[in-house]
């Protein structure tokens, strides 16, 4: 709680939630379009808390929640059904890093979304 108490009071972004992924990063998700100066203050922030951040803006789309989630990784094409959805990358190095060492990066996004969406499988193909 002071961690997103103080991300709050530095960056004026108002916070939906804060954890720390499977590689010991800091992942804040920010509220839609509040991301602008937490940005911008993100080497800073690393900084003073001496952790690897993370900043996701949120997003009510699944789709767009994931897209944002994962940036820089670029997704050609994604297609949902019900509770199952398939990512569509341009190559081989790009799937490596979303599916990562014994699917460990897949497996921590198919854990955040559900967070947020409910039970809903992620593949990458």
């Amino acid at each position: 709680m002071k961690i997103m108490s103080f991300f709050e009071g530095m960056t004026g972004a108002k916070l939906k939630d804060c954890f720390i992924d499977h590689h010991g990063t800091l992942v804040f998700i920010v509220e839609e379009r509040k991301t602008g100066k937490a940005r911008v203050l993100a080497r800073r922030l690393e900084e003073l808390l001496k952790k690897r951040i993370k900043i996701v803006e949120f997003h009510p789309n699944v789709e767009r929640f994931i897209v944002n989630f994962i940036y820089p990784l670029k997704v050609i094409d994604m297609k949902s059904d019900q509770r199952l959805i398939d990512l569509h990358v341009a190559d081989s190095r790009t799937k490596g890093y979303l599916i990562g060492r014994d699917n460990q990066n897949l497996i921590a996004l198919n854990e955040v979304v559900g967070r947020y969406f409910g039970d809903l499988q992620i593949r990458v193909k």
